[in-house]
């Protein structure tokens, strides 16, 4: 398969889980906003495709909710199929305390990752050729890249999601 094509499938995938995303309420929600979530499914699984007026209001609903940022395992391709304004690649291991900590902070508070924001776990005992790419010397270093692979800035510490948005 051609690179444009894994690319364009990719990003396919992206869409159809972040549309699930919005669609599918999730346990944090409030009731109020499960009731919005579910109300604008139902609409939408009972419209005639013919181009009513429920279509168009399921999507304008679908639309208006803020999707949020990604938190993930590093892998070339999700960077390379990336839009998102603030990629950062996060140096870890399972080994350590500090790693360990920033990682549950962010998984307790995955929702409040911004959209246009993507966090990726690279494996710190791994990912050597990464490592060497970005001059990662020590764990629980994080980079955030472009687009384009190219490192914008590097910094190593903090435990808190807090801590890795105030530095973007």
């Amino acid at each position: 398969m051609q690179q444009k094509q894994v690319i364009a499938i990719l990003v396919a995938v992206f869409v159809i889980i972040g549309i699930g995303y919005m669609v599918i309420p999730q346990q944090s929600e409030s009731e109020e906003d499960q009731v919005t979530a579910q109300d604008t499914v139902i609409e939408i699984e009972e419209l005639d495709l013919a181009g009513s007026e429920s279509v168009e209001r399921g999507v304008d609903e679908m639309s208006e909710q803020e999707v949020t940022g990604v938190y993930a395992q590093y892998s070339t391709e999700a960077v390379v199929a990336s839009t998102a304004e603030h990629i950062v690649l996060v140096f870890s291991a399972s080994w350590c305390p500090t790693c360990r900590a920033l990682d549950q902070d962010i998984v307790a508070n995955e929702d409040a990752i911004p959209a246009g924001v993507e966090i990726y776990t690279v494996d710190f005992d791994t990912e050597t050729e990464l490592r060497r790419t970005y001059g990662v010397t020590v764990q629980h270093t994080l980079v955030e890249i472009d687009n384009t692979s190219n490192e914008v800035k590097k910094w190593t510490g903090g435990t808190t999601l807090a801590s890795v948005l105030d530095q973007l």
